[in-house]
C-alpha cells in the first residue's frame, strides 16, 4: 500500500501521524471540551492511550479502512500538530463518514474551515468516493457553523443517539452528506 500522502493548504499540513506525536496528541486531546463530543476518546488521555490510538491508523489505512491526518500548522518539519482529521472508509458503498478534532488553543482560528476542503478533495478525488458523510451533536455549534460553511448539507436528526457514558443524558446527532456532484459543482 503507498503511504498516506501529504496534503497542504496556504497555512498548514496534513500528513500521516507518527508514534512520535504521542506525547502531542495526548496533550491536546487530554482536555474535557475536547473529548465530550467525540465517540472514541476520553480522559483522563494518557500517552499509552495515544500510542494505541496512533499504531492503529497505519494499518487502517493499508487495510482501506480509514485515512486520518495530522493537521499541522505550517509546512516545516517542526510543525505542530494541531488536531486531526480523518475519513473512515466504506470501499463497496465508495463513501467514507468524516471527522476531526482540534486543540482548544487553536479554536476559532479556521483551521478545521482550511483542511476539510482539502480532506473533502482528497477523498473525492483520489479515493473516488462518491459520498462523505459527517455526524455533530446538536450541541456542538462550532461543527454545526464549520459543515455547513464547507458544504455539507443537512439530511436528519439522530434522535437521542449518543452518550458518552451511562450517567449522562443521550444527545441528538445531526446527520450530514456532501455528494461529489456536488463537490464538483462548487464555485
Amino acid at each position: 500500500m503507498i503511504p498516506l500522502p501529504k496534503l497542504h493548504t496556504r497555512r498548514l499540513c496534513l500528513r500521516a501521524f507518527s508514534t512520535e506525536d504521542r506525547a502531542r496528541v495526548a496533550a491536546l486531546v487530554n482536555d474535557p471540551d475536547i473529548v465530550r463530543d467525540l465517540r472514541t476518546f476520553d480522559i483522563p488521555y494518557t500517552k499509552v492511550d495515544a500510542l494505541a490510538w496512533l499504531e492503529t491508523l497505519q494499518p487502517a489505512w493499508e487495510q482501506g479502512l480509514a485515512a486520518v491526518f495530522a493537521l499541522c500548522l505550517g509546512h516545516g518539519s517542526a510543525a505542530p500538530v494541531v488536531g486531526a482529521a480523518g475519513l473512515v472508509i466504506d470501499t463497496p458503498s465508495q463513501r467514507a463518514e468524516c471527522g476531526y478534532w482540534i486543540g482548544k488553543d487553536y479554536w476559532r482560528k479556521g483551521i478545521c474551515s482550511e483542511a476539510l476542503p482539502a480532506l473533502l478533495d482528497f477523498g473525492f478525488n483520489q479515493l473516488g468516493l462518491n459520498r462523505i458523510t459527517a455526524e455533530c451533536l446538536t450541541r456542538n455549534v462550532a461543527s454545526t457553523a464549520l459543515l455547513t460553511k464547507v458544504g455539507f448539507t443537512r439530511e436528519g436528526l439522530f434522535r437521542r443517539h449518543f452518550r458518552k457514558r451511562e450517567d449522562e443524558p443521550f444527545q441528538d446527532v445531526i446527520a450530514w452528506g456532501f455528494l461529489k456532484e456536488e463537490w464538483d459543482q462548487r464555485p
